[in-house]
């Protein structure tokens, strides 16, 4: 997430870490850290049913993606997933992810210029 953060800031998109995916890798680590099946499987979800749709989509579409964003979009999920499959996911992390996303599609829209909104 580190070099991820960096690329961004030298491409000068360094608001596209308010995007969804991104966040979403960010909970996952701090949850997995912090070891919190909560936030794990709340930003696991958000990542599987909209994070990684959006990022494959936006690849094909635009024929190329950065090595930090594979890593970025894949790792973080395949941690959550190993760590959901021992902990299960709790029956709160939909609606969680939900809360995430209805709470991240206005302050990404406000905070970032309009040719990086998606």
């Amino acid at each position: 997430m580190a070099a991820h953060t960096i690329v961004k800031w030298k491409l000068g998109t360094l608001p596209e870490l308010l995007w969804g995916c991104n966040v979403a890798s960010f909970l996952i680590i701090v949850g997995l850290w912090i070891r919190s099946a909560a936030l794990v499987g709340t930003a696991f979800l958000w990542h599987v049913c909209v994070g990684e749709p959006g990022y494959v989509y936006g690849a094909l579409v635009q024929g190329h993606t950065g090595w930090t964003s594979v890593l970025v979009h894949s790792l973080p999920t395949v941690a959550a997933f190993l760590y959901l499959r021992r902990t299960g996911l709790p029956k709160a992390a939909p609606y969680w992810g939900l809360l995430l996303f209805l709470a991240l599609v206005p302050v990404s829209h406000y905070l970032t210029p309009p040719n990086l909104n998606i």
